[in-house]
């Protein structure tokens, strides 16, 4: 039971460490896009020429930022699988435990 439950707390920890990540990353990826909608950024696209070049770099930062939120929901959605199979090992020894005595 001891090690189920440090386990579960570990994967408590990590799901939490990583919900933070995402969450971060998703406040970022918005941050980017609402730069890219500003009308003041179109306007100084349309004036500058080089503005484009920070366009398409902007454009692969959002796109790298957009692929990790998408990896971090995936380590969200594997983790919170195994804390779930954490707990269900955990109720289950219980369980076992408190009809044996």
């Amino acid at each position: 039971m001891t090690t189920l439950t440090a386990q579960l707390k570990r994967g408590d920890e990590e799901l939490q460490a990583t919900r933070r990540d995402l969450n971060g990353v998703k406040a970022q990826a918005a941050a980017h896009l609402e730069q890219l909608r500003t009308r003041e950024f179109r306007r100084a696209l349309d004036e500058s020429g080089a503005a484009q070049v920070d366009y398409g770099a902007l454009l692969s930062e959002r796109d790298e930022l957009r692929r990790r939120a998408a990896d971090l929901g995936s380590q969200l959605a594997t983790r919170d699988k195994a804390i779930a199979k954490l707990q269900s090992a955990a109720a289950e020894e219980q369980a076992t435990r408190t009809s044996a005595n």
